[in-house]
């Protein structure tokens, strides 16, 4: 992102994925604070953030958040296709996988750690996020379906994070086969924001509604309805994940002149490609990067706007590596961000990837 300024400072990238979610109370493990404190393995330049005083949610395990996105939005999922017979007494098998027999290397559960950069100008930004995981088979082909733990990006004017990615949706992707490699696709590409109308828009495209309860952001008693184009503060789609009244998700950026909280939704179109399955599990692939951002406000009078579309360095410099969770010893209390952060540097040895002075 180059900020719209002549102020000389540049910026730096932008995400995180999102969707209408109410926490529910109880303790919260895998906290904005320790997603965001670990800089290990990646720059020791990175900021600790203190996020703004959230709501609590329930402990961030992954057999607590991946279940809820799975079964309520897609339609024939796994648990859907083995409900039971005609008659409602006998359980039926699943569908037949549609895809080749090494495929079934790829179910099960795992920590995700990939790094991608981006050239927005001529700063290049490194995006490094890790994510609990589980693929799963749904109806007659395999899904990939993630909660973020960390997003994190660094360059040479400074760092953007996401304040509470605990807060956020899970983020669905199918999975394709092409030969001995798979690939996959987006299936939530709005992030902060819902993809469709609000029902109180239905048939009112252009004109204003009584905005909802939570868009305490916006000025006035009502919000837009506009149903395609670049969303805007005041846009009825906009949304709250993190229950902070800001509109969007919140990210908290570091700029060398100065910290500020930057609100923004995304348009998020990454991928991954390349994939190859291990025996071992530690299955990896590369980054297919693409996303726009729109800046919706900043918690400072005057701001830089990050606004743009960041263009992805080629995928070979992008590096998606699995680490498998069934396989290793599990904890009492399953597998949280939490405790995934604090053993980053065990599941996911080495250095980070050096950032190129351009992208290629």
């Amino acid at each position: 992102m180059t900020p719209k300024s002549d102020a000389g400072t540049a910026q730096v990238g932008h995400d995180a994925q999102t969707s209408p979610t109410t926490a529910p109370d109880g303790s919260l493990a895998g906290s904005p604070t320790s997603a965001v404190a670990d800089v290990a393995n990646n720059d020791a330049g990175g900021v600790r953030v203190v996020p703004p005083s959230l709501p609590a949610l329930d402990p961030n395990s992954l057999d607590a958040a991946v279940t809820v996105a799975s079964d309520a939005a897609v339609t024939g999922t796994a648990d859907a296709a083995v409900v039971g017979s005609a008659d409602g007494t006998a359980p039926v098998a699943p569908p037949t996988l549609n895809a080749p027999a090494w495929a079934a290397q790829l179910l099960g559960r795992y920590a995700i750690q990939s790094f991608a950069f981006q050239e927005v100008g001529n700063v290049v930004t490194r995006v490094q996020e890790i994510r609990l995981t589980e693929i799963s088979q749904v109806g007659d082909t395999l899904q990939l379906t993630s909660n973020l733990c960390k997003h994190l990006e660094v360059n040479r004017t400074g760092t953007l994070t996401v304040v509470a990615p605990a807060y956020l949706a899970p983020r669905r992707e199918l999975v394709a086969f092409d030969g001995d490699t798979f690939s996959t696709t987006q299936l939530d590409v709005a992030v902060g924001y819902d993809a469709t109308l609000p029902s109180d828009c239905a048939g009112k495209v252009g004109q204003r509604v009584p905005k909802r309860a939570f868009q305490t952001w916006i000025k006035g008693t009502d919000c837009a309805c506009v149903e395609s184009g670049p969303p805007t503060s005041d846009d009825c789609r906009v949304l709250d994940p993190e229950h902070d009244q800001q509109a969007g998700v919140t990210n908290h950026a570091a700029f060398l002149t100065g910290p500020a909280d930057v609100y923004a939704v995304v348009d998020r179109f990454s991928s991954l490609v390349a994939g190859v399955a291990q025996s071992d599990g530690r299955h990896r692939g590369q980054v297919l990067w693409r996303e726009r951002f729109y800046q919706l406000g900043c918690s400072l009078t005057e701001c830089f706007d990050l606004s743009d579309e960041a263009k992805g360095c080629a995928t070979v410099r992008n590096p998606v590596q699995f680490v498998p969770l069934d396989r290793l010893e599990q904890p009492t209390l399953g597998w949280t961000c939490e405790l995934v952060l604090a053993r980053v540097a065990e599941l996911f040895p080495g250095a980070a990837p050096a950032t190129p002075t351009s992208c290629p």
